[in-house]
């Protein structure tokens, strides 16, 4: 998928926090005490900046890393671009082995859940993201009928729905486990509480579902939770 608006105005953001440190400095230098209370005041945004980038970053590793206690019908895992030759890049693939170990503890408690690799085709791409993904997948020894590729999403959100509308279209109800990396958890995580909220708008479901980030793989409520890869 193309670099979304959200991925580049978080890396304008980062780049921010370190050029405003330098563009202080050589205020003070140029302008010398007139400059001063400006660098002052950039000083004060770039610290503000760096304590809110590294909370942000700290709390998306311990989300990632909680324990989900689910017992998934299905392990989505969210792309994230090709390599030149069409293959998963490195992030991507940190993302198929999270999913795979989550896939093969859960074999090995008699669970079988479906692996959903999620992501269309970018415009810069030949083919989609789901086609390499259940590529690799097949590649580790997956059995191709524990396979149920998602080509269509291009956003985050899109991964979400048509993944829980494809398991549903398969007869698949219950909890999704969705994987993908650390500093996309937290995005994640809201858009599918985001999308939980939608669905119970209109779906009834049981009382006390557990809050935590949730979607629907069927007509009925299910929970979800995300986790992420390094």
């Amino acid at each position: 998928m193309s670099r979304s608006l959200g991925n580049q105005l978080s890396l304008l953001a980062g780049i921010a926090v370190f050029a405003l440190p330098v563009a202080a400095v050589l205020l003070v230098v140029w302008f010398g005490l007139v400059g001063l209370s400006v660098a002052a005041l950039l000083g004060l945004v770039s610290a503000s900046a760096s304590a809110a980038f590294v909370s942000f970053a700290v709390y998306s590793v311990v989300y990632g890393r909680m324990r989900h206690g689910l017992s998934p019908t299905a392990v989505v895992v969210h792309g994230a671009g090709l390599r030149r030759d069409d293959t998963v890049t490195p992030l991507l693939r940190g993302r198929l082995d999270r999913a795979l170990r989550v896939y093969r503890g859960e074999r090995d408690r008699g669970n079988r859940p479906l692996l959903v690799p999620s992501g269309g085709q970018g415009s810069d791409e030949v083919r989609s993201e789901a086609s390499a993904m259940r590529e690799y997948l097949l590649e580790q020894g997956v059995p191709e009928q524990d396979v149920l590729a998602e080509d269509r999403s291009t956003t985050t959100r899109e991964n979400i729905e048509r993944s829980t509308e494809l398991l549903r279209d398969h007869g698949r109800s219950g909890p999704v486990l969705l994987v993908t990396s650390d500093y996309h958890v937290l995005r994640t995580a809201s858009l599918a509480r985001s999308s939980a909220r939608t669905r119970r708008s209109s779906v009834p479901g049981p009382p006390g579902t557990p809050s935590r980030a949730r979607s629907c793989a069927s007509s009925s409520r299910c929970s979800s939770s995300t986790v992420g890869s390094a």
